[in-house]
């Protein structure tokens, strides 16, 4: 699981790198006469090319990862005088899996009159590992913030304490 998540992790690092993903291609903002933002605009469809093409990065390194050990004999036969020695089996273990992805905007506070704009993609990774003689699986889950921002309101210039 950790090498999995460690080339996932790299692989998600590149694609970001080499696509050089800029907060202004997935966000826009929609100013009123005063400056302040009357709309905050997604890019869906930029989002979703950036979160296909990692999503089939992740994917590539999944299928790519092969393992290959060997096995004494008599570890198979179930000796326990004998165990780790003679001749060893060569195994291969196979993975395989799905990744799935969705993003979320939100919208969370961040003071007073200030608000923080984010745009989170995740990514849930469910792997299959295929061996001769027992199957495992595990669930990965990358969180990649895409954009944020803080929008940054009036303050008030008193504030009264409570009666």
């Amino acid at each position: 699981k950790s090498e999995i998540t460690e080339n996932i992790n790299k692989r998600i690092i590149d694609d970001i790198r080499n696509n050089k993903i800029g907060f202004n291609e997935i966000v826009s903002y929609d100013y009123l006469s005063n400056g302040r933002i009357s709309a905050i605009k997604v890019n869906s469809q930029k989002l979703n090319l950036i979160a296909s093409d990692i999503t089939v990065s992740m994917q590539e390194v999944i299928c790519q990862s092969e393992d290959k050990f060997g096995i004494p004999i008599t570890n198979i036969i179930g000796s326990k005088y004998f165990a780790g020695r003679g001749p060893t089996l060569s195994v291969k273990i196979t993975k395989s899996g799905a990744v799935d992805f969705n993003f979320e905007s939100q919208l969370i506070s961040g003071g007073i009159n200030q608000t923080i704009h984010r745009i989170v993609l995740t990514f849930k990774t469910k792997i299959n590992c295929i061996a001769p003689f027992q199957n495992l699986g595990c669930d990965i889950e990358n969180k990649l913030i895409v954009a944020e921002t803080m929008i940054v309101g009036e303050i008030p210039e008193i504030i009264l304490p409570p009666t």
